[in-house]
């Protein structure tokens, strides 16, 4: 388990109810890839799990979906079907790679429910995507490894898009199993939503630099800078809608 330089106590209650843990402690916040990167390192088992620590795994989750990981010959990125915390359908968690499009579907604020939309009507259990977020995401170690692991120029948010996008290109698809559900408390920050959008719109910018066309790139910064101010001045202006309008949400998914 890495530790990001938590401050709520984690370490200690990770001490007492997992004594045999092996605990990866970093001085700063180095980031989400980073961590699981170093994590990764140390396992030694044929398959990883990247798990956040806002999930709750449902019964028979794991169980799942390591049941079809080893069905598939592994030959494959797992993910599941995620909820939030009131149980609504997250669409976040699963769909198409970030493009031009889909952050302009992020200023109009359209894109999680077309996403939400597009899972209810699937009544597949292995349902073909583009990536499975990072939150809850299968894969065998070799193949991890083979593909250096995930980006550490990602801080957080995109690094997950990357990696499934890296094995895409050699052949290995990603799926989210209908069958293993989750959910997900939504990744609460200490700074607060703001912080939070900033460091989606940094992944998504990291994310044009190393896979999209060059001339897309100055809109999507463009779009994104939009975005992101418009969300500024509407926390500060109106703070209880900014809360409502959360990423957490959904709303504001690249998904």
């Amino acid at each position: 388990m890495a530790d990001n330089a938590s401050t709520d106590g984690s370490l200690n209650l990770i001490a007492a109810k997992l004594p045999g843990a092996t605990l990866l402690i970093f001085a700063r916040n180095a980031g989400f890839a980073a961590a699981v990167n170093a994590a990764a390192g140390r396992a030694r088992a044929s398959f990883l799990l990247l798990i956040n620590p806002d999930i709750d795994m449902r019964p028979q989750c794991v169980r799942a979906v390591l049941e079809r990981a080893e069905q598939l010959n592994a030959n494959a990125i797992l993910g599941g079907l995620s909820y939030f915390g009131d149980m609504r359908l997250n669409p976040c968690n699963a769909g198409h790679f970030p493009s031009l499009i889909g952050c302009l579907l992020i200023i109009l604020g359209i894109r999680s429910r077309y996403s939400e939309n597009r899972m209810r009507k699937c009544t597949d259990q292995l349902v073909r995507v583009d990536f499975v977020a990072g939150c809850f995401l299968l894969v065998r170690a070799d193949l991890f490894r083979n593909l250096g692991g995930l980006d550490e120029r990602f801080f957080l948010y995109s690094e997950d898009a990357d990696f499934c996008r890296r094995a895409a290109a050699v052949g290995v698809p990603a799926f989210f199993h209908r069958g293993a559900c989750y959910v997900h408390h939504g990744g609460i920050l200490p700074r607060g939503n703001r912080f939070k959008a900033r460091l989606l719109a940094r992944g998504l910018v990291v994310y044009a630099r190393r896979h999209l066309p060059q001339w897309q790139r100055p809109f999507i910064s463009i779009i994104l800078a939009t975005w992101l101010i418009r969300r500024i001045v509407v926390s500060v202006v109106c703070p209880r809608r900014a809360k409502r309008s959360s990423p957490a949400r959904g709303q504001t998914c690249h998904r």
